[in-house]
């Protein structure tokens, strides 16, 4: 019983989102199902002002969330929409790597933190950076039908050699 209310609850709350973000697809969200996921509380914000509280007027542990919210809504970070607990009542978290690599074609990240975010990203087996092309655009690799022999393979990403696909560094470095 409980497993079919949490699958009630999951179908609704993924309802709303389809709402609130027409446009929205699973490849845009950072998903738990990737390297380097966290979880946190849903109840974060309140924790967080509940510290900031016990803290003492004046001495808030940090910045209030609905600055850092809109800030990170303005980078392109999360989406934000509002509802009945005001303008942050609805949130997604979008892939934060997708989100760096447009900020890289466009000359917002320095070479050397970049350079250091694929390394470090092939190492641990997170290869999102490659979900983007060129023009900041996901890459949508489709699977080839094994009963259709007239299938055409998927894609290749454009922009990507195997030198400079952090995967292929990574299968490379394998074999020796």
């Amino acid at each position: 019983m409980a497993q079919n209310t949490a699958r009630s609850i999951l179908r609704r709350q993924l309802d709303a989102r389809r709402k609130l973000w027409p446009e929205l697809t699973d490849d845009m969200l950072w998903s738990m199902d990737k390297e380097g996921w966290v979880a946190l509380p849903r109840l974060m914000p309140l924790i967080l002002s509940i510290m900031d509280d016990l803290s003492g007027k004046g001495f808030p542990v940090l910045r209030t969330w609905k600055d850092r919210m809109k800030r990170l809504a303005n980078l392109g970070f999360i989406g934000v929409k509002p509802g009945p607990l005001g303008d942050l009542s609805y949130a997604v978290i979008y892939n934060p790597y997708h989100v760096v690599k447009r900020a890289y074609l466009a000359g917002q990240v320095h070479e050397n933190k970049w350079q250091a975010l694929v390394i470090r990203a092939n190492e641990v087996s997170a290869f999102d950076v490659d979900d983007i092309d060129d023009e900041g655009k996901v890459v949508v690799v489709q699977e080839e039908e094994d009963d259709n022999e007239d299938a055409k393979p998927a894609p290749r990403r454009k922009g990507l050699t195997k030198a400079a696909n952090p995967r292929s560094i990574g299968r490379r470095a394998a074999r020796g």
